[in-house]
């Protein structure tokens, strides 16, 4: 669940100039606002009124006195999710906290905390909340890709990338495995990472019909960028075509934010938010990117400390912020 829905790269040859530009440096002298072409009109995902009609189910359930803790921690979890899924994050997050204090063996609950915090560029609150879920259940594997990208985020690159590898060997056909170990590795092992990404494309190549295999086919240089946005909501339904859109864009994003290349890449960025797919990791961590290189309208006070060092907390009683 952590992989996809919770709120739910590269790459070319320009191996010197991506890491650059992860750095934070100034992109390439071809950067500049992608194709006009590129950019597919759908409706933005709005709240769907049965959205509305399962929160309302589910806090009448909660409400029952006479059901167990068990149940009420599992119930707040799912009315979490649906808050999240319309855009009620601080709810959402109210909700999980209740949910583990009602059951403080609910692993799940502290996985979902954990994404919550990492979120908000709390690492170190985030990263004891996952210990704890994979503590409490130590077969909860999702719980590596939430934290690998936590770690990720949290500047703690060869963590994250243990996290993600072991995560990539339960299924080694997976999109968003291979992609985040590619995102991870460009840092890691620039000049090994493009060959790595190729040598696990071997085992999806043949499902070149997939539109996000076909992702990977542009960030190999095997099919061209144009090409794939010609075909990107190929069999979608409406409301596929949005949450298609939220993963395209940031994962193309990324791409070329590798490539030395941020005026694309934000733009990319900027695309993601827009599909309001509120309930996927792509669309928050896109948000993410665009403070990170001031392309944002609303930067969060405590990111800036945090995304320095990766070592950013906040205290118990007031809420600032503390270096560990």
């Amino acid at each position: 669940m952590f992989n996809r829905v919770i709120l739910s790269l590269a790459f070319g040859g320009l191996v010197l100039t991506g890491c650059a530009g992860l750095n934070g440096t100034a992109g390439t002298a071809a950067d500049g606002h992608i194709d006009p072409s590129f950019v597919k009109i759908v409706t933005p995902r709005v709240v769907d009124t049965s959205d509305q009609m399962l929160i309302i189910k589910l806090s009448r359930q909660i409400a029952n006195p006479n059901i167990t803790k068990a149940e009420r921690a599992r119930l707040l979890y799912e009315r979490s999710f649906v808050y999240d899924k319309t855009g009620l994050s601080l709810l959402a997050q109210l909700g999980i906290m209740s949910s583990i204090q009602e059951n403080l063996q609910f692993a799940e609950g502290y996985g979902y905390f954990g994404v919550m915090l990492a979120m908000e560029g709390k690492y170190l609150e985030a990263y004891d909340a996952f210990d704890a879920a994979l503590e409490l259940e130590p077969t909860l594997t999702s719980i590596y890709s939430a934290r690998g990208i936590a770690l990720y985020y949290g500047l703690r690159d060869q963590m994250a990338h243990e996290d993600f590898s072991r995560f990539y060997l339960e299924d080694r056909t997976d999109f968003f495995r291979i992609v985040w170990l590619y995102i991870i590795e460009s840092k890691l092992y620039p000049d090994q990472a493009k060959a790595r990404l190729q040598e696990r494309f071997r085992l999806v190549a043949d499902r070149e019909d997939e539109w996000n295999v076909r992702l990977l086919q542009v960030l190999l240089g095997l099919r061209s960028e144009s090409d794939f946005w010609d075909h990107v909501l190929d069999g979608a339904t409406e409301e596929q075509k949005t949450e298609r859109l939220c993963e395209a864009y940031f994962y193309l994003g990324k791409y070329h934010q590798i490539l030395g290349e941020t005026e694309r890449a934000n733009d990319y960025f900027r695309l993601a938010m827009m599909t309001n797919v509120t309930y996927y990791l792509e669309y928050h961590y896109a948000g993410k990117e665009l403070k990170r290189a001031g392309g944002y309208h609303k930067a969060a006070p405590e990111d800036a400390p945090q995304n320095t060092d990766g070592d950013g907390q906040v205290t118990a009683d007031s809420g600032t912020e503390s270096e560990k």
